[in-house]
C-alpha cells in the first residue's frame, strides 16, 4: 500500500526526485545539465536529512 502523504516522508521525495527531473528536462531540455546536476545534489540532501530523522 502506497502512502499518499508523500510530503511527509523525505526518502519518498528523494525517491521520486529522478521522476520529477525526467518531466522537468522534458519541459525544459535547454536546462537539462542544470536540472540532472540540482537532482543528484538534493538527492544527496534529502537522503542526509531522512537519516538525520531517522536518527532521532
Amino acid at each position: 500500500m502506497h502512502d499518499p502523504h508523500i510530503w511527509f516522508d523525505v526518502a519518498l521525495w528523494a525517491e521520486i526526485l529522478p521522476f520529477i527531473t525526467d518531466e522537468l528536462i522534458a519541459y525544459d531540455i535547454e536546462h537539462m545539465d542544470a536540472y540532472a546536476d540540482n537532482s543528484i545534489k538534493y538527492q544527496k540532501e534529502l537522503l542526509e536529512l531522512d537519516s538525520w530523522v531517522l536518527s532521532r
